[in-house]
């Protein structure tokens, strides 16, 4: 909360719009719809935990503000899943650290903004922890709960969809590499000790898919925007974003932490003398970060990657790369010379293969690499600069023989990660309108029972198309008599649907905007011949009573016809 206070008002604006008009419909109507009654297809679980701040406020800035505080509170309960984990293989000391350091990763700012990584960050700890009293003890009861958390994870992210092929396949690999087991005899295991979650998760998919078949639809609605995971078609792209996103996440834990989980992996497969329970632990973490990887690799080669990292899609794993890295410190930093040998130059050289074009278009998606997108050098050279630093710090992993050295390391590293996201944070809310000012101003105007139409108008320039963008954003996202939104130069950049208009010689626009709203808001330049009932300083935009007359056919007239 302390972090958000200097945060003006939204930043990452289009996201943030979708999930606050599903929340506030759901809060209102109980239905989970955008602009007048369309289904955007998201997540259900992020919108219903925020939905509350509607009714507990009496502005839309006012519930904005309890929404980001529910934020800081949903991503900081992730400490508890976090320290549950790191219990089963660390002391209460080192259990407690991993804890603290598992809400002070940089991408606790997100807790600023309107994000789903909010909700799902405690929600995906919770499923690792599920998965590992499931693997200690297979019981039906265990592994039904299971299931019910994987779809909570799911409901608030479907990027969850990863999480149980990940978990079945741990399940296995624990298995095979179990000391005087033979490899078919030891899947065939692994199948009969999860039986009673891939009996539940079948049944389960073939009632969707039967419900889905009935009514026509594709079964892939479910995934939302994450279509994309199962959609790709660009195996070798997919693939060197896999390695860049990996590069970026060895840079966001400060190099050394994920070099000590690829030794302590190593180990899992060639060590008798490993714990049964720190074994699982780190089977486990791979196998689910892999699941998420391959997420953010697809999402990274899609149209919609926009050429970055999706750090946002990785960072959930942090914690038990951390809490693996705290097991290695606990075990005395065992550093087996075949494994060092491999994992150690792949950790120097992860940053390589992050693209230059990445580092200078990241922003929210990558907070790893602003501090190197901000040095006064060719993108080029820094990534070459940040390979640079990841070979030193992979010196010291490999020299070091104080423990604390190395988690100074880290510590400092993700510390200036932190406060690198702080400032882009804080830069990127600052151009627009602070959610202290005056944004609830059509609301007041109108009463939230208003029914107001806002109008997007091209500008003249393109300069200006990105501020009068966030104009209408903010009028909508504050105010929720905004009910519509309509259009007279296509869709906007949000995704969400516009109704169109059309403006004839005459002044006339018409459109197909149901109902008949009463109200109109647009922008200063593009005046209305109708009563002006008030005016925002903040956003440049005016609000018009619509007096239409019985059976007209034009929604308004503009005077510049």
């Amino acid at each position: 909360m302390v972090l958000a206070i200097p945060i003006r008002g939204p930043r990452v604006f289009g996201d943030e719009l979708i999930y606050w008009e599903v929340s506030r419909a759901f809060a209102w109507t109980g239905q989970f719809t955008a602009r007048g009654g369309t289904h955007v297809g998201l997540g259900v679980g992020y919108p219903t935990l925020i939905s509350i701040s509607h009714r507990l406020a009496g502005s839309e800035r006012s519930a904005y503000l309890i929404a980001r505080a529910l934020g800081a509170l949903m991503f900081s309960l992730a400490a508890l899943p976090a320290h549950a984990i790191a219990s089963r293989v660390l002391s209460r000391r080192s259990a407690l650290v991993a804890a603290g350091l598992t809400v002070l990763v940089p991408s606790v700012v997100y807790t600023s903004a309107i994000l789903t990584e909010n909700a799902f960050y405690p929600a995906f700890l919770g499923s690792v922890l599920l998965m590992l009293r499931a693997l200690e003890r297979p019981t039906v009861t265990r592994q039904l709960v299971l299931v019910v958390g994987l779809v909570a994870a799911f409901l608030i992210r479907p990027q969850a969809i990863v999480l149980l092929p990940a978990y079945l396949f741990a399940a296995i690999v624990l298995q095979v590499i179990a000391p005087g087991r033979r490899r078919r005899a030891a899947v065939a295991a692994a199948f009969r000790e999860q039986a009673a979650t891939i009996a539940t998760v079948t049944v389960v998919a073939l009632g969707y898919l039967l419900a889905t078949a009935a009514r026509g639809r594709s079964p892939l609605l479910v995934l939302g925007r994450y279509h994309v995971l199962v959609s790709a078609r660009a195996p070798l792209a997919a693939s060197r974003w896999a390695l860049a996103n990996l590069g970026d996440l060895d840079l966001y834990v400060g190099i050394v932490p994920l070099a000590a989980f690829g030794v302590v992996l190593a180990c899992a497969f060639t060590s008798t003398a490993m714990t049964a329970a720190l074994r699982r632990l780190v089977v486990v973490s791979a196998s689910v970060g892999l699941g998420m990887l391959a997420t953010a690799a697809a999402l990274s080669a899609s149209k919609w990657g926009l050429g970055r990292v999706h750090e946002r899609n990785l960072f959930y794993v942090t914690p038990l790369v951390l809490i693996v890295f705290l097991a290695w410190i606990d075990d005395g930093l065992p550093r087996p010379r075949r494994a060092v040998a491999v994992v150690a130059p792949v950790a120097a050289l992860l940053p390589l293969a992050i693209p230059a074009s990445a580092v200078r278009r990241s922003s929210e998606d990558g907070l790893a690499l602003v501090w190197w997108r901000d040095l006064p050098f060719r993108p080029g050279f820094v990534v070459v600069a940040m390979a640079g630093f990841a070979a030193v710090v992979t010196v010291l992993f490999i020299r070091a023989r104080r423990p604390d050295n190395l988690m100074r390391a880290c510590i400092w590293v993700m510390i200036a990660t932190l406060v690198g996201a702080e400032f882009l944070a804080i830069g990127d809310a600052f151009p627009y309108p602070a959610v202290a000012g005056n944004v609830s101003w059509i609301d007041r105007a109108v009463g939230p029972g208003g029914r107001v139409l806002a109008i997007w108008v091209p500008p003249k320039t393109a300069a200006r198309k990105s501020a009068r963008t966030h104009d209408l954003w903010t009028n909508e996202l504050f105010n929720r008599s905004v009910r519509d939104v309509a259009s007279l130069a296509g869709r906007l950049p949000d995704g969400l649907p516009v109704e169109r208009l059309v403006l004839h010689t005459t002044g006339c626009l018409t459109g197909t905007v149901e109902g008949a709203p009463a109200f109109a808001v647009v922008e200063a330049g593009f005046p209305l011949a109708a009563p002006v009932v008030a005016r925002s300083r903040s956003t440049g935009s005016v609000l018009y009573r619509l007096e239409r007359q019985p059976g007209a056919r034009c929604l308004a007239y503009a005077r510049s016809g």
